[in-house]
């Protein structure tokens, strides 16, 4: 079972949504302290506005972490789901480059032992073209398997 991009985001998203959530309560208490050095002027009012500030800085950092996570939830997500097609392509290639060198060697062989007939020098040369394109499509994808997996390595 592979990655679910999809969930992640929404995960993401839903984080999103708790970082809205605190925006709103943030601008509730902004407003709060306002109408409070407003109409409170006793002495401990400072207090009670330093303690207000404190915990206004603490909202700000967790809005900021959660944004922070949604991001680092969703890139994380993609480069896992990128690191598994390449981990099929790959394996895909790697199917296809055996068996056209299985079908290469057959057609060297039948060439080998019937050095006169064109019709097994030309099948050869065909099967050894396809075994090079084979071959160009393997290390492709090992390349883009290697990339990949370099991307998700970098992220832990």
């Amino acid at each position: 079972m592979g990655i679910d991009v999809t969930k992640a985001q929404n995960q993401g998203k839903q984080l999103s949504g708790y970082a809205g959530d605190l925006k709103s309560v943030r601008s509730d208490l902004v407003k709060f302290q306002s109408d409070l050095k407003q109409y409170w002027k006793a002495a401990e009012f400072s207090h009670i506005d330093a303690a207000i500030n404190l915990i206004l800085n603490k909202i700000d950092f967790n809005i900021k972490e959660f944004g922070e996570l949604e991001k680092h939830i969703v890139e994380a997500a993609n480069a896992l789901y990128e690191l598994e097609q390449a981990k099929k392509e790959l394996d895909s290639a790697r199917g296809a480059l055996d068996e056209a060198g299985r079908v290469r060697a057959e057609a060297q062989n039948d060439r080998n032992n019937n050095p006169d007939n064109g019709h097994y020098r030309d099948r050869y040369e065909r099967k050894k073209y396809e075994y090079n394109q084979a071959e160009g499509r393997f290390n492709a994808a090992d390349r883009k398997h290697a990339a990949a997996s370099s991307k998700v390595n970098s992220m832990k």
